[in-house]
């Protein structure tokens, strides 16, 4: 069975493939033929100096904490 894109639903290609740093779930690697419809982003690691990637999903806004009173 093939493993399945988790942002897209797409079959992935073991080459072009790599997980997200925060769910861990397996998404497509962003080409530069497939930026217009990437299924995450690239982010650098600045204290390991590499890269890393965030699928869409867990790319979006942080949810909103609640309020500490002012803490």
């Amino acid at each position: 069975m093939a493993t399945i894109c988790h942002v897209c639903g797409k079959p992935l290609d073991e080459t072009y493939s790599v997980s997200c740093m925060r769910c861990g779930r397996e998404i497509h690697y962003p080409t530069e033929k497939s930026a217009a419809d990437a299924c995450c982003a690239v982010v650098t690691q600045l204290f390991v100096c590499g890269l890393a990637f965030i699928c869409n999903s867990c790319s979006g806004p942080p949810p909103k904490s609640p309020n500490l009173g002012g803490l």
